[in-house]
Formats: structure tokens, C-alpha cells, sequence
């Protein structure tokens, strides 16, 4: 009897840690057609922007799939994956949720995915993870099973990286391993200028540069950052409508963002 209630209570504690994580949609791929946020690695485009992860560190990575309503002309009634060992090639410790729970996405809607845990010393670390999803599109014509994301997205891939513990974010400190830790343009989507305020960790020289999500270079700038907070202004009125993923960093490490030119 004592056995019992020793499995009930794991198994409800265990229930009760995957209710309390919460996969947090991006809602601006409705209004830029995108498939996947956070963008993808491409080669021309060779940027890791799920969030790096560390040994014995609590993980929490959400990726948005807007599903298409057709696939070659072909309606699409959903996307699926399987609710287990469906995602490959990730850390040691780390696991998988969707939102909604039995992980089928209608067509037209955003679906959810969120990788979390905490990577185990099991792992060799610094490691990098091609992390892939398999999945199935349902259509009239019946299920085509298809790879998250390189089916849905020709050449692009999802890269993790895997560090030693202490260089990731920590839950007891404000300190990063990026020497930008917060950027955002006000207003985004924005027509013409938009104003980039950044929170730098240190002072210095940096380098601010936009680009395609085909990894083409449209604007590149040089700042000086001190450290707190700072503000310039970017007009995008030559840029074409659209997504952009744009950088700030030097030569240690660069970090990314997204806005949508209207």
C-alpha cells in the first residue's frame, strides 16, 4: 500500500510539472505568412535562434507552426505529430508538449510545440542538435507524412546548442551568455522608422544589421552600446514589405530578432 501511494505521488507530481509548462505562440505569423517562429537555420541564412540550452539547466524553447490550408493544391485539413518520441536529435533530458495537448494542428491555425527539461551531464557538451519532428499532413487524398521543418520548409533546419553549465540564462540571476540581453523595435510591424531600444551588458562597439529570412543583407549599421539601456532609430521606408530578422552584437556573439515591415 505504502509502494502505491509512493507511484501515485510521483506520477501526479510528474502530471502536474507538464501542466505548469505553457508553449507560447507567435501571433505574428499570421500577419507575415510565415511558417515557423523562431526562423529556422538556413544556409543562406546561417542563424541558431532557438535558444542555446546548458547542462543541469532548466530548458524552455517554444516553436510556432503556421499550418497551411493546402500542400501542392491538395486541401489540408491538419497537421499532426505523435504525442511521443516524435521529436529526434535533442538533449538528453529535454522533452516535448503541444498545444493543443494531442498534438493536432488545424490547417489555417497556429499550432504550438514546446520543448522543455533540463539537460542531463549525460550529454557531451558543447554539442549541437539537429533537432527534426516527424509528422503528417491529413489531405483528401490521405496522410503524407512529412520531416518539421525541412518538408515544410526546403533547406531550413532547427539547431539547438548545448553548453556547459553556468553559460546559459539562470533562473537565480539576471546575467546571459549574450552580451544583448533584450532588444525590441517599437512600433512592430512599423511602416517606416521604427526605434530599437537595446539593453546591453556591456560597453562597446557593436554592429546592427538587417536581413532577408532568405539571409540576404539589407542594412548594416555600426553602434556604440554602453551598458543599460540605449535607443537608435532604423527607417525601413526603401525596404520591401515584409519579415526581417535583424541582429545586434560584435565579435563574440550576435543576437537576433524579428520585425515585419508594413
Amino acid at each position: 500500500m505504502k509502494k502505491t501511494i509512493i507511484l501515485f505521488c510521483v506520477v501526479f507530481i510528474s502530471i502536474k510539472d507538464v501542466k505548469t509548462q505553457i508553449c507560447v505562440r507567435d501571433s505574428s505569423l499570421l500577419i507575415s505568412g510565415d511558417v515557423f517562429s523562431p526562423t529556422p537555420w538556413y544556409e543562406n541564412a546561417p542563424l541558431y535562434n532557438l535558444h542555446p540550452a546548458c547542462i543541469g539547466e532548466p530548458y524552455n524553447q517554444s516553436i510556432t507552426i503556421n499550418v497551411p490550408t493546402d500542400i501542392f493544391g491538395v486541401p489540408v485539413t491538419n497537421l499532426s505529430i505523435p504525442t511521443s518520441f516524435a521529436v529526434h536529435n535533442k538533449p538528453n533530458g529535454v522533452t516535448y508538449a503541444c498545444d493543443p495537448p494531442n498534438c493536432v494542428f488545424n490547417s489555417g491555425s497556429l499550432g504550438c510545440i514546446l520543448l522543455y527539461g533540463t539537460p542531463i551531464s549525460e550529454n557531451n557538451v558543447p554539442d549541437t542538435f539537429n533537432i527534426y519532428m516527424d509528422a503528417s499532413y491529413s489531405t483528401i487524398i490521405g496522410p503524407i507524412a512529412i520531416d518539421i521543418p525541412i518538408s515544410m520548409s526546403s533547406g531550413s533546419r532547427f539547431f539547438l546548442i548545448l553548453y556547459a553549465p553556468g553559460n546559459c540564462f539562470s533562473t537565480s540571476t539576471t546575467e546571459t551568455r549574450n552580451t544583448i540581453s533584450q532588444a525590441q523595435a517599437i512600433p512592430n510591424p512599423f511602416f517606416g522608422e521604427t526605434n530599437i531600444q537595446v539593453r546591453s551588458n556591456q560597453n562597446g562597439k557593436f554592429r546592427f544589421a538587417v536581413y532577408s529570412l532568405l539571409g540576404h543583407q539589407m542594412y548594416t549599421q555600426n553602434l556604440h552600446l554602453t551598458q543599460g539601456d540605449n535607443q537608435f532609430y532604423f527607417d525601413g521606408s526603401s525596404l520591401p514589405s515584409g519579415t526581417y530578422i535583424y541582429s545586434i552584437g560584435n565579435d563574440e556573439r550576435r543576437s537576433m530578432y524579428r520585425f515585419i515591415k508594413m
